[in-house]
């Protein structure tokens, strides 16, 4: 039987078991050196600028609080754009950047620093409007065994790895900018997706049990940029309340002119296989194929990309014994993009790599990333309970991604005069949880929440803080 051994950096030498130790890098500082690389400075930066695309965001600091669901009612206009016609107060959430704090005071960022670790890298920068407390960390051992089972993988500390299950994350940060004009919304919105996805395959799973002959998986992932101009309208629809036992019907609509400015894709396909050679002898090796492209549009018309989305919605406002109660459905990003972008093709595989220059190339896409939404909530006046300034608020969301993806959410909200605390639980990709508290002096207020999600690609479930400011309209 062949068997690495692979440990962390550490103080002293690491012992080698059988053949060669490879690092696996793992954060063991909490603290930056003085000083830093010019490499990590400038990425402090554009994690800045993108983490500052979270306002307005449907989870900022007071839906983190109630376990990460969005309250149906005028302050979602964003997710259902009938909303925007419900009576009521409007909201405008800007998420503080947390997460970019950690960039400049935990070690894990720095690739020339001993405590890099990629796996709490990668959990940082999937949640920047958060600082995690306690981020995924890489194993301390992994140990890769070879012999007549095939391959076979533990590890040994830090969190527990899900490598052989499916994955997929996509986030969207929006900058709108805008207000209303009349009866119609009107706002200039840069926008950056970026979307991922993880299949292993069918033999994976084995070389963490049994063991396996081999194991492949396939990472795809694609990122956009560019500017939307946002148009949209809401409107009570002609139905007698009185018919509908005093409930209020209202319909949206809001249209997107999408002008695109970068994209980039990626498929990686990885295989490790075992073999055995002519004296009996068991070998392994890794093969892998990297196909991938990025490009750049410009201000000539035929280097840009273009496109149009619209988004759909209803709701209603019913009136209950218990309080208020609102509901909305909708349908988001339909349409239509084309990518005219001067586009560069990268490929590479363990024995070469290779990029060209395609030139300008055309690429159309339809109804990608649509989202279907419903939101409920029951809001209960202040006075209403029998306690003087006391009014709660129940919600429950869910969202599916056509492109691969479902959350569900569900929260409480409890308001003493301007205080509020929170609580609520959900399912995004692994559970989440969270609490929180809220403070509102006039039409300004402070949010903020203690909240928890699954790391992505592990069981690690990582604890957070987040703040946001509330603006009321």
């Amino acid at each position: 039987m062949v068997q690495w051994r692979v440990r962390l950096p550490e103080r002293h030498p690491p012992k080698v078991q059988d053949s060669t130790v490879r690092p696996l890098p793992r954060p063991l500082t909490p603290c930056r050196r003085p000083g830093g690389s010019a490499l990590l400075t400038g990425a402090t930066i554009v994690l800045l600028l993108l983490s500052f695309g979270s306002i307005a965001a449907a989870q900022d600091a007071r839906s983190l609080g109630m376990g990460g669901v969005t309250v149906a009612g005028p302050g979602a206009a964003t997710v259902n754009p009938a909303f925007a016609a419900i009576p009521g107060r409007g909201r405008t959430s800007l998420t503080l950047p947390l997460g970019v704090l950690s960039a400049v005071t935990r070690d894990y960022w720095d690739p020339s620093s001993q405590g890099f670790d990629a796996l709490s890298t990668l959990d940082q920068a999937s949640n920047l409007g958060m600082y995690l407390l306690d981020p995924a960390v890489s194993p301390d051992h992994v140990t890769i065994g070879i012999d007549a089972r095939g391959l076979s993988v533990t590890f040994q500390g830090g969190a527990t790895l899900r490598l052989a299950a499916p994955a997929t994350f996509t986030t969207r940060l929006d900058l709108p900018i805008g207000g209303q004009i009349g009866p119609v919304n009107l706002a200039v919105r840069p926008f950056t997706t970026f979307h991922a996805s993880f299949a292993p395959g069918p033999d994976t799973k084995r070389i963490f049990g049994s063991g396996s002959p081999s194991a492949s998986g396939t990472l795809t992932a694609d990122a956009e940029a560019g500017v939307a101009v946002d148009i949209g309208t809401a409107f009570p629809l002609p139905v007698s309340a009185a018919a509908l036992g005093g409930a209020r019907v209202f319909a949206g609509i809001r249209g997107s002119a999408l002008a695109g400015l970068a994209k980039a894709s990626v498929d990686l396909q990885g295989r490790a296989q075992a073999e055995q050679d002519s004296s009996g002898a068991y070998t392994g090796k890794v093969l892998y194929s990297l196909q991938g492209t990025y490009g750049w549009g410009g201000i000539p018309v035929g280097t840009i990309g273009y496109g149009a989305q619209v988004a759909l919605g209803l709701a209603a406002s019913i009136p209950s014994g218990a309080g208020t109660v609102t509901a909305g459905v909708a349908v988001r990003h339909l349409g239509i993009m084309v990518w005219n972008l001067d586009q560069t093709q990268v490929r590479s595989d363990q024995s070469s790599s290779s990029s060209t220059d395609l030139g300008l190339v055309r690429q159309v896409e339809v109804a990608r990333h649509v989202d279907l939404d419903a939101n409920l909530a029951l809001a209960i006046p202040q006075g209403d309970l029998g306690v003087p300034g006391m009014g709660v608020v129940l919600a429950a969301d869910g969202n599916v991604d056509l492109s691969g993806g479902f959350a569900t959410h569900a929260g409480a909200e409890v308001r003493f005069g301007p205080f509020a605390v929170r609580g609520g639980a959900g399912y995004d990709g692994g559970l989440r949880l969270g609490v929180g508290v809220g403070l509102q002096a006039g039409p300004i207020g402070l949010d903020v929440a203690l909240t928890s999600h699954r790391s992505l690609f592990t069981d690690h479930q990582a604890y957070g803080i987040a703040a946001s400011l509330d603006f009321g309209l």
